[in-house]
């Protein structure tokens, strides 16, 4: 039985909860290869590290296969085995290989561990852990393990001394299933390159953390009673912040997303946030009309600016800190001095609502794109509309972004077009569908490259100068309402409502 008096102990490694976490989201039976000699599922797989060999597990027996032939090498255990000197004696869940490959874990339902010696076959450790174990990882070094026990439970178990050194009662946190009338569709995602970590926040108000680099979730929890609208990381990746249409904006923990700080001052949903560069600021717009400053440290509301009449969709810092630029649906965009709160400039024009907003990196001009089909350009210094209303989109706007050289700007519409545009005269350069004409609603831009997502579920990178598709990338299946790259370019994400938030590697392919 276990020694549930190991689960007191306190302050466990950092290596052990991402171990943990590991454990706790990771799948459970998996069926991915049918072995035509028998007629039992294959319950799990595992990859030897040379990637000259795998392990499957089919009821009590495990087989290791040659991959380049697909001949059955070593056999551990027996077919309907009921010796437990041999192998177990219920169904394998999981196996896995030691780093070098010489050895090989499995996890079973008769509530044991065996390590084997994987050219041999042989036994070389039992683990009786007491209760069916369906996981199993090594907790950050190769003398510890963490199991997912089917009781609910995780334990990091020493394995010279056999023990079990941590008990989590998992029984205890809130389940990952929906209420009633919830959808698990992913409404916001943030990207934090230094730490790689990557959050999604859900139409349920749920939010989920995951390391990038050993492809697990490290924290999952409901911060929120309703739907997390945008998220982001503070620069140093320690804190996450995110808006919600429960009228709360959070500061949260990025190691296990609990609250730490509360901004609470909005009487309606809040749709947007914005962080400062140096990260001592906040800015969030509401459906209530407003736009609040915040001190990001202590959660102090610093200024509530007036001036809109419908809802605040959208916001932004200036490249300084010291003004904003916030999109609203009545039709305007509004530049304010966070140094007072006055209002700078207001960017009528827009017939219909303002959807997106951003301003170039020297600070001179802003773009917004609107459900009026039409592009502004702003001259912020002027305070007035530097061009005429840029026309050719057939359908709503939805995102809108400068190039690098703010020379250009980007668009793309409901109408299934991307657009580039002159900047300084408002020529429409080049028209692009790269979606087959699909609806886009997902932009952003990095360098000469422009990433797109459509409402078929594909995601495209594509070539500012030449319209050139550069790749195609991995596809949703449902629409992608947000794609970005990381900071240097090198990653993406993008999500969509077919509750999933992809990661992709652009230098090597992988997903």
């Amino acid at each position: 039985s276990l020694a549930l008096d190991a689960a007191s102990i306190n302050n466990p490694p950092e290596q052990v909860v991402r171990a943990l976490a590991d454990v706790i989201y990771a799948p459970g039976v998996r069926f991915i290869y049918q072995d035509s000699e028998s007629d039992a599922p294959m319950t799990a797989i595992a990859q030897r590290p040379d990637s000259t060999q795998f392990a499957t597990a089919e009821d009590t027996v495990i087989y290791l296969w040659e991959t380049q032939t697909r001949e059955r090498v070593v056999t551990y255990g027996a077919a309907a085995n009921e010796d437990p000197a041999t192998g177990h004696t219920a169904t394998v869940n999981q196996v896995l290989f030691n780093e070098d490959g010489s050895l090989l874990l499995s996890a079973a339902d008769d509530g044991r561990v065996l390590i084997w010696d994987v050219e041999t076959g042989e036994i070389v450790r039992d683990l009786e852990i007491g209760i069916a174990v369906n996981d199993v990882v090594y907790g950050g070094n190769e003398d510890t393990l963490v199991l997912g026990l089917q009781s609910g439970e995780a334990v990091v178990w020493d394995i010279p001394q056999n023990v079990p050194l941590l008990v989590a009662d998992l029984t205890r946190l809130p389940e990952p299933v929906l209420e009633e009338g919830q959808t698990a569709v992913v409404t916001a995602i943030a990207y934090h390159p230094g730490q790689e970590l990557l959050a999604a926040g859900y139409a349920s108000g749920r939010l989920l953390i995951w390391d990038v680099r050993s492809d697990q979730p490290i924290a999952e929890s409901k911060p929120h009673e309703d739907q997390i609208n945008a998220i982001l990381f503070s620069p140093d990746g320690r804190y996450l912040y995110s808006a919600s249409s429960d009228e709360r904006t959070l500061k949260l923990s990025a190691l296990t997303g609990r609250m730490v700080d509360l901004y609470e001052g909005h009487t309606n949903e809040v749709n947007d946030i914005a962080l400062s560069a140096d990260g001592n600021y906040l800015l969030t717009v509401s459906q209530d009309r407003t736009v609040i400053y915040w001190e990001e440290e202590n959660g102090q509301e610093l200024t509530r600016l007036w001036g809109h009449t419908n809802w605040v969709n959208a916001v932004t810092f200036s490249p300084d800190g010291r003004r904003a630029l916030s999109a609203s649906q009545d039709g305007t965009a509004i530049e304010w001095d966070l140094r007072d709160g006055n209002i700078v400039q207001v960017f009528r024009g827009h017939s219909d609502w303002v959807r997106a907003v951003d301003i170039s990196s020297d600070d001179t001009l802003a773009v917004s794109g609107s459900d009026d089909d039409t592009l502004r350009i702003w001259d912020l210094q002027a305070g007035r509309i530097l061009l005429p209303p840029l026309t050719g989109h057939e359908g709503d706007v939805r995102g809108v972004r400068f190039a690098l050289d703010n020379t250009r700007v980007v668009s793309v519409s409901l109408d299934g077009t991307a657009r580039v545009w002159d900047s300084q005269t408002g020529e429409l350069l080049a028209t692009y569908q790269p979606h087959d004409g699909e609806g886009m609603q997902a932009l952003d831009v990095y360098d000469n490259m422009a990433l797109t997502g459509a409402d078929d579920g594909t995601v495209r990178l594509w070539n500012l100068e030449t319209g050139e598709l550069i790749e195609e990338l991995e596809a949703h299946d449902g629409s992608v309402q947000d794609v970005r790259f990381s900071a240097d370019g090198t990653q993406i994400l993008s999500a969509a409502t077919d509750n999933t938030v992809i990661h992709q590697n652009l230098e090597t392919g992988d997903s």
